[in-house]
């Protein structure tokens, strides 16, 4: 008897047989129909990325000559061993937030690390349970920025002579605390600002925070991922179809990175950032407008070497002396070069160490949440009997 077996099977289903090995892989119930749907459109998907990517290959040459003749001498080599290199901490953030019919957790928490190995990590943890309110939802991530800072703030203070970088695009950051901003403004009663520790955070706002980590010529962003494009179209004149990380990697060779000053952004963002007046961002307003309006920023897009993607670092320009401009960031270059170590991590190592610890924060925050539900237990669920076990979340 012959075997029709293949007849019955969908040309879907044989592709996705081939993309896994095997279809004994999918061992979750979708019905053929259903994977139909879901994967129909991987055929088109690939041919846009192919198609997107060959384009840009093609247009490397191009983009590349620009870069390479440009009058404003954007392109250099790194040095290889950096001429000065300070103290290094780095410094990342998670939070956790998990809502019940009862109440809603939420948990933040800051770490850093420093390149010396006598320094052992420092840690900060703020957490706590609300009852009645779901701003919390829209506040934990700019408060989580807002920890950072705090924390950054605080090594700065401590230490003299440190480099601080932290995991995330100083236009986003000033684009969060905007964010947290209007939350303070519109919902000004609610209860999440009489949280004490969210309070201390408030008070911290207030000060003149950003002046002291932006002028102080020791903080530098250094985003894990960023899908920002400003500086391609302010050198080429026009959006090449990618991000600036992913067409930098394709036209930098190994020890390459660029330089530039992006004037063009403090015009850009002079409309977007602290326009009115606001109970919570008085003390940084009138900051906020002339660090944009007569400061910004210098971009670097670094490549240290051919498995590594171009990793992007920005710069307060009161951090360079223009007569000494190219030394200061290359040296800076040099000490971000020396943490790329491996090729298995597509970031610098120290950025990728304390990724791994906020990490483990955030795990922590999941057992904290057990821990809450412990005590509940036996109080809740003697009182309110079979409907208790709800607020617990328990399926």
């Amino acid at each position: 008897m012959e075997d029709n077996t293949d007849a019955d099977v969908s040309p879907t289903t044989k592709m996705i047989e081939q993309l896994i090995g095997s279809n004994d892989i999918i061992d979750f119930p979708l019905s053929n129909d259903l994977q139909e749907v879901i994967f129909q459109n991987v055929p088109k998907m690939q041919t846009k990325v192919t198609d997107s990517i060959e384009a840009m290959i093609n247009d490397a040459a191009k983009y590349r000559s620009v870069i390479e003749n440009s009058s404003r001498d954007l392109l250099h080599n790194i040095i290889d061993e950096p001429i000065n290199q300070p103290k290094l901490y780095f410094v990342d953030g998670t939070y956790n937030i998990n809502t019940s019919y009862m109440y809603t957790f939420f948990f933040i928490g800051t770490v850093s690390i420093s390149d010396k190995e006598e320094t052992k990590p420092k840690k900060a943890v703020i957490s706590d349970i609300i009852t009645g309110s779901d701003l919390i939802d829209f506040a934990i991530g700019p408060l989580t920025i807002l920890s950072e800072l705090r924390h950054t703030y605080s090594l700065l203070r401590d230490e003299t002579d440190c480099y601080v970088f932290i995991d995330m695009s100083f236009i986003s950051l000033i684009t969060q605390l905007n964010r947290l901003s209007t939350l303070y403004d519109m919902y000004n009663d609610n209860e999440i600002w009489k949280i004490e520790e969210i309070n201390g955070l408030l008070e911290f706002y207030r000060s003149d925070f950003l002046k002291d980590i932006f002028e102080s010529n020791r903080v530098f962003a250094l985003p894990k991922i960023t899908s920002k494009s400003e500086i391609q179209q302010q050198i080429f004149g026009n959006y090449t179809g990618f991000t600036d990380s992913a067409l930098f990697t394709t036209l930098l060779k190994s020890n390459e990175f660029i330089l530039h000053s992006n004037d063009s952004l403090r015009k850009l963002k002079r409309g977007n950032i602290g326009q009115k007046s606001t109970k919570l961002l008085l003390g940084q307003r009138n900051f906020i407008l002339d660090f944009y309006i007569n400061y910004g920023f210098h971009f670097v897009y670094l490549r240290g070497y051919d498995w590594a993607p171009a990793i992007r670092i920005e710069v307060p320009n009161s951090f360079i002396d223009y007569k000494s401009a190219l030394s200061s960031v290359s040296n800076l270059v040099s000490i971000i070069y020396t943490q790329m170590k491996y090729p298995e991590l597509r970031q610098p190592y120290l950025m990728y160490i304390v990724d791994m610890l906020a990490k483990q924060l955030y795990a922590g925050s999941i057992a904290l949440k057990s821990a809450i539900n412990d005590p509940l237990a036996e109080t809740i669920l003697s009182k309110l009997k079979n409907v208790g076990v709800l607020f617990q979340e328990y399926r």
